[in-house]
């Protein structure tokens, strides 16, 4: 729970910076806020910031609520993509793990001794799991059941003792940032998230708690898989296995904390603060988890899947789509992020990007856009339309992850030190990285070590358009070498 108290406090901030950009006249003068309504992804309507909350004082404060006409918003899908290269991507090991859930489900469960408990996947779970299944290992999927209402939750803990703790040192943070009328709203504001994530953690945890009962009484020795367990879910099921003495085990899942200069700061939200045993890909990222102020793990180095090992053996094979594919990774943050730029000058970005060198060139290019889940803004990505003026750009936006697309095209272009890097530079194709100063940066040893295999271009540099466009201008074949 303590964890659970820390991760609130860090993500509060996202309103605490809202709340920092009010000024004295916000509660005295006419303010109108429009509330926009519409589809959007599985963490809701995110398109809003609280502004209905904080400016509440404010007697001459009002809202009006807008519905978006003719409104759709889609899902990650696989749609489009053959099932034979699903099956490339996945191989064996992810055939015998879907194949042994099913079967062992409806074998007698007295001729398992062992059982690993699976709520969510990833790409090395699912070969770890694969792994222990062919070594007679019973798999088994667990989800949570209806919840109860959160309105009837009653706590395991005294929350007086915990608003003492707490309140006073985010009263000193609050102080320091926002305007002196928007002080009481704000600290009110933060208890009634405290109290409705301790609320959320207790749900949890006895939604939890009746799931692992269940395999409890088969006396089999347990274990939890889990994928990204560093959230108030995974620290719900981390607490009930800790009381039952079952051992819970996540994976990396991607690239990104070793390489990434920024994501350093962001230690409550990994997923070593929440898992008695850590697999990785490599020993870099155990050296940066291990000393963190969360780390409870136990950490192995086991290796990258095989799901990237195989990109290696994937070649082009439509001559007639872009040979060059631009995978953006903007991802809008609505003004709160560990990035130093604002979703206004990340699009800017992009667009000087677009308009002075993708556009520019004498080759076709596909601009694959950031599958996002969740939904940021109502408006279309002003990106876009500089994208559908290009005659030579096309516009990639189903949501379809980059894996799938590798082998329709030769090279690659991305920026930002995230995860999508690795489909792309496990290919054994070109690719081009762009790295920008504030904007998600390569850490130091990250950048010597990766500019040594592929095309490296500081995007703050003078003449960055042009020497990227005039790389990219080259043909195609000459690139490749």
């Amino acid at each position: 729970m303590a964890l659970a108290i820390s991760q609130s406090t860090y993500r509060f901030q996202k309103t605490l910076y809202k709340a920092a950009c009010l000024v004295e006249s916000d509660f005295t003068e006419a303010r109108l806020f429009i509330y926009v309504d519409g589809k959007t992804g599985p963490a809701g309507n995110m398109m809003n910031s609280p502004w209905e909350q904080l400016l509440s004082p404010n007697p001459l404060f009002s809202v009006v609520d807008y519905t978006l006409k003719n409104d759709e918003w889609k899902m990650l899908t696989t749609h489009g993509v053959s099932y034979w290269q699903r099956l490339k991507v996945a191989g064996f090991e992810t055939v015998v793990y879907r194949m042994a859930k099913k079967l062992m489900n409806k074998l007698p469960g007295w001729i398992f001794v062992k059982e690993v408990l699976i709520p969510n996947e990833n790409e090395l779970n699912i070969e770890i799991a694969s792994s222990l299944a062919l070594r007679g290992v019973k798999i088994t999927d667990i989800k949570l059941g209806g919840l109860s209402d959160i309105e009837n939750v009653k706590l395991d803990v005294d929350t007086t003792l915990i608003y003492d703790a707490v309140l006073p040192i985010m009263r000193k943070r609050v102080e320091q940032w926002v305007t002196i009328s928007a002080v009481e709203i704000t600290m009110e504001l933060f208890k009634s998230y405290l109290k409705e994530q301790l609320n959320q953690f207790q749900l949890l945890t006895d939604g939890w708690e009746k799931v692992v009962e269940k395999s409890i009484t088969t006396n089999r020795k347990l274990a939890v898989l889990v994928n990204s367990p560093a959230n108030i879910k995974g620290q719900a099921l981390s607490y009930v296995c800790r009381k039952n003495d079952i051992p819970l085990i996540s994976s990396q899942h991607g690239v990104t904390i070793e390489i990434s200069k920024e994501h350093r700061i962001l230690h409550v939200e990994f997923d070593n603060s929440v898992a008695d045993v850590m697999f990785s890909y490599n020993k870099k990222i155990v050296d940066i988890e291990k000393n963190t102020y969360f780390n409870k793990s136990r950490h192995y180095v086991v290796g990258m899947p095989k799901r990237l090992i195989r990109m290696k053996n994937t070649q082009t094979q439509d001559k007639s789509l872009p040979p060059i594919v631009y995978i953006s990774t903007n991802l809008y943050r609505m003004g709160f992020s560990i990035s130093k730029k604002t979703d206004y000058k990340n699009a800017r970005n992009e667009q000087n990007l677009i308009m002075k060198v993708l556009a520019r060139l004498p080759h076709k290019v596909r601009y694959k856009t950031y599958p996002e889940d969740n939904r940021r803004y109502a408006d279309i990505d002003p990106v876009f339309n500089d994208v559908e003026s290009a005659d030579n750009i096309e516009l990639f936006s189903a949501k379809v992850d980059m894996r799938y697309l590798i082998s329709r095209h030769s090279i690659f272009v991305t920026t930002c030190a995230t995860s999508t890097i690795g489909w792309p530079v496990m290919s054994d194709k070109p690719v081009v990285f762009i790295n920008y100063r504030d904007t998600l940066p390569l850490t130091d040893e990250a950048y010597t070590s990766i500019s040594k295999g592929i095309f490296m271009f500081n995007g703050d540099d003078k003449n960055f358009h042009s020497s990227l466009r005039d790389f990219l201008s080259q043909p195609i074949d000459v690139i490749e070498r």
